[in-house]
């Protein structure tokens, strides 16, 4: 099987010509359209085995491909991918969130910064009062104060430190989006593949209920020469009748494949979705001269989960050292209070003055006689090295999602060589046995066989290369290379 590579996988499929004339592909409701003579055992050498068709008139009505490619909505798989970077609900729970750490971070940043405001104050006292000597005179009195205050808290520890973690953990978090953006790229692109086979797996039902039509015309022109029996008319009508049956599910399948889609890509669910590609074939996504230890070290450098783990250390590790260094560092605080006051004593308030108080101190603490610090210091320790553990867990993970999607790739990469044999082993014998029915050499039910030995192949070829570009989806996504597909 020939493969391609992903720069023929665009929006042009819509415009070429889906299928070359002469070898359209129709449904079985449009066989009796058809003019001249169909013979349900031709095969064309030169096209592909798993499509190969019977020659048609060029002013036949349109394949369903066709009808859909008018009435639905075409979409490729680069369209797909960016409309899953954006369109994912989850993805856009986890930009809000990032949103919140860029807040965090902004907060951490302006803490060392004073905070200003305007200042009303109002004190009245009657009754008895101690003065500075010991005695309780009785007095009454009251004040007021208007003007600005500015006071200021300089946590030296807070600044120098908690800066810093709080940059650490927005970074994780930005990290974290990336991986879920690469998760869900992933999955879109799989349901995308999947909507792919659906269609191919309804152009092969198709094809073998047009063929089961054919089949049952030929039986009948025998029988009206008298040179058959009646009981392979009917035994024909049974096979076309099983094939229309694998018909109707191929096309509920192609309907789901789209609404999976849609769901994926948050699109119109009453929307058909219909791929772009009309034809099935194998797409190198990841280079294969790359050895797996390569591999492996490429996604260990690239995959946004270790980068977050990363930052998930340093932050871990910079609240640790704050934790350490606290009771050394000291707390400075201020406050300046300028305006006016005034006051006396009974009912008025005169004597109005301009008045300006300033404080300035710097604390050092150590929480409950140093117990409290060792306690904190302990929980920065166990946090620092849960942060190291998952990310131990997380490379083992990287590591094992690697090489099983490289030996799924190797594995579908040599199911499609297998069935594209069994296809065309399939294709020869219905030929064969064709060719013996009409020399009186063999019976229907032989050709039956044949037909649904054939039809058999075709959908394991298919099936092979479709997932044989999901395995090459998973081991970009597992090298953290969707992303920049999706930017393409």
């Amino acid at each position: 099987m020939k493969r391609v590579s992903f720069g023929i996988i665009t929006m042009v499929f819509i415009f070429l010509a889906p299928f070359s004339e002469g070898s359209e592909r129709i449904s079985g409701k449009e066989l009796n359209a058809l003019e001249g003579p169909v013979d349900p055992f031709s095969f064309p050498q030169e096209a592909e085995p798993w499509s190969q068709l019977v020659a048609i008139n060029s002013d036949a009505p349109l394949t369903s491909l066709e009808a859909e490619l008018t009435d639905g909505f075409p979409i490729d798989l680069l369209s797909t991918l960016w409309l899953a970077g954006g369109n994912d609900l989850e993805v856009q729970y986890v930009r809000e969130v990032l949103r919140e750490a860029y807040a965090d971070e902004q907060l951490a940043s302006v803490r060392c910064l004073p905070t200003i405001g305007v200042i009303g104050e109002f004190l009245k006292h009657e009754g008895r009062i101690q003065g500075t000597v010991g005695d309780l005179p009785v007095a009454s009195k009251q004040s007021l104060f208007t003007g600005v205050g500015v006071s200021w808290v300089y946590d030296t520890s807070e600044i120098r430190y908690g800066i810093l973690a709080a940059r650490q953990t927005r970074q994780a978090q930005q990290a974290e989006l990336e991986s879920t953006r690469e998760q869900k790229l992933f999955e879109a692109a799989v349901r995308y593949f999947d909507l792919v086979g659906a269609h191919a797996g309804q152009r092969v039902a198709e094809e073998s209920v047009r063929r089961g039509e054919a089949l049952i015309e030929y039986q009948k022109d025998i029988v009206e020469r008298g040179k058959g029996l009646e009981a392979d008319v009917a035994r024909a009508e049974a096979f076309w009748a099983e094939q229309a049956l694998g018909l109707t599910d191929a096309r509920a399948k192609k309907q789901i494949a789209s609404l999976d889609l849609a769901t994926q890509l948050d699109l119109d669910l009453f929307s058909m979705l219909i791929p772009a590609e009309t034809a099935v074939l194998p797409v190198d996504f990841v280079s294969d001269h790359q050895s797996r230890e390569q591999l492996v070290g490429k996604a260990l450098s690239t995959r946004p989960e270790i980068q977050r783990e990363g930052y998930a250390i340093g932050a871990a590790n910079t609240l640790r050292t704050a934790a350490a260094k606290k009771r050394y560092l000291p707390v400075i605080t201020g406050e300046a209070r300028v305006g006016a006051f005034g006051g006396d004593n009974g009912s008025g308030l005169e004597k109005f003055d301009d008045r300006q108080d300033y404080r300035l101190g710097i604390e050092w603490s150590t929480d409950h006689l140093g117990k409290g610090d060792r306690a904190v210091l302990a929980q920065r320790d166990a946090q620092l090295a849960q942060a190291n553990t998952r990310r131990d867990q997380v490379e083992n993970e990287v590591t094992q999602e690697v090489l099983s999607a490289i030996v799924q790739v190797e594995k579908t990469s040599k199911q499609i060589s297998l069935a594209r044999e069994q296809v065309e082993a399939a294709s020869a014998s219905l030929s064969i046995t064709g060719s013996r029915l009409k020399g009186g050499l063999a019976i229907p039910y032989e050709v039956i066989r044949a037909q649904e030995d054939l039809v058999r192949a075709q959908n394991n070829q298919v099936n092979a290369i479709i997932e044989f570009n999901k395995a090459e989806i998973w081991l970009l996504r597992s090298l953290g290379g969707l992303r920049t597909l999706a930017k393409r």
